[in-house]
């Protein structure tokens, strides 16, 4: 039987790996950015 507890459970399922994937590429973002942003600095 299909249910709202199956709905929430197939909704993390697909959102938590999305989510993990969103996490990490703006983390790895940020710090890419944040190393240019030094590597600049020490060139002036």
């Amino acid at each position: 039987m299909y249910t709202d507890f199956t709905a929430a459970i197939l909704l993390l399922l697909t959102a938590a790996p999305l989510a993990t994937v969103v996490a990490v590429g703006g983390y790895w973002a940020y710090r890419q950015r944040k190393l240019g942003n030094e590597k600049v600095s020490e060139q002036r």
